[in-house]
């Protein structure tokens, strides 16, 4: 059975054995989303993924060339491999039944999904970094977390995690924001 963490920045996922730096939660953040799992508390945990956060901070401070081999290599292993799962619809459903998911949340994905399929993305990641928290879980419902729209029609293969990620990396700077995407939703806030 697949292990569901919380990331620090409030996205689900499941855990998929990387090396992970564990982030303290609160125990109502711990209670709640053992509630949203169906697991015990002591089972799931708040977790940054190590390997995102040096494929970032790589990036960032330009230890790969920009595009260059390694870094689309690199990016394209990470993403193919952080959902723990190889249907990026499922993550995505995932987290309408996260305790954490907020409408910011949602924009965010939607943003991400836009970016992916058309090249165009709506707001900034300093933005992003800014309106995304993990905090006291939300009890809010969410309707326009419409990104099923995305995959209608001739659009149903890039459900699949390495589709998605060679249409989302085709697009002009596409590997840099997936990077940054990633760093996101699976790295820590510091």
């Amino acid at each position: 059975m697949k292990q569901p963490v919380i990331y620090p920045r409030g996205f689900a996922g499941y855990d998929v054995g990387w090396p992970i730096l564990r982030e303290e939660a609160s125990l109502n953040g711990r209670d709640a989303i053992a509630r949203f799992s169906k697991l015990n508390s002591r089972e799931t945990n708040t977790i940054s993924a190590t390997n995102i956060e040096r494929l970032y901070m790589d990036a960032k401070t330009l230890k790969y060339a920009n595009n260059s081999p390694e870094l689309i290599a690199d990016t394209f292993a990470a993403f193919c491999n952080a959902f723990g799962t190889h249907n990026f619809f499922e993550w995505l459903t995932m987290q309408r039944q996260n305790v954490y998911f907020t409408r910011e949340h949602a924009k965010f994905l939607i943003d991400c999904l836009e970016f992916a399929f058309t090249g165009k993305r709506y707001t900034g990641f300093s933005a992003w970094y800014v309106l995304l928290t993990h905090g006291t879980p939300k009890a809010e419902k969410i309707d326009n977390f419409n990104f099923e729209r995305f995959f209608y029609d001739g659009n149903r293969e890039y459900a699949n995690v390495q589709n998605l990620a060679k249409l989302w990396m085709a697009q002009p700077n596409g590997v840099t924001d997936m990077v940054s995407s990633l760093h996101v939703i699976f790295g820590t806030t510091r």
